[in-house]
């Protein structure tokens, strides 16, 4: 498991995280989840995945591609305006999906 939970981040990290398996991101400046950003970090057997109040505003179609593990998302908190359609389909084995913005 990696957590962040001061603002040190604006983007995932380039380097190379094999074997984790829950990722926590909370406080960052992560504005954008861009295409297989998470199998470029070699992050394909994450099963959980948590965003939390960090500012992401989009999520492009493709950054969960090859995520075939991936059993728990959760984006809260942040300012994403659209969903776009595609961008959560292809996850199979998705048992709990939480996305929303709290209310300020």
């Amino acid at each position: 498991m990696i957590t962040c939970y001061f603002p040190s981040l604006s983007a995932l990290p380039l380097i190379r995280l094999p074997g984790v398996r829950t990722l926590a991101l909370s406080n960052q400046n992560v504005t954008l989840l861009e295409v297989e950003c998470f199998v470029a970090r070699d992050l394909t057997h994450e099963e959980e995945l948590f965003v939390l109040c960090s500012g992401m505003r989009t999520i492009k179609v493709g950054p969960f591609n090859r995520l075939t593990k991936m059993t728990r998302l959760s984006i809260v908190g942040n300012e994403i305006r659209d969903k776009i359609p595609g961008t959560f389909e292809i996850m199979n084995n998705l048992v709990c999906l939480r996305l929303f913005k709290i209310p300020t």
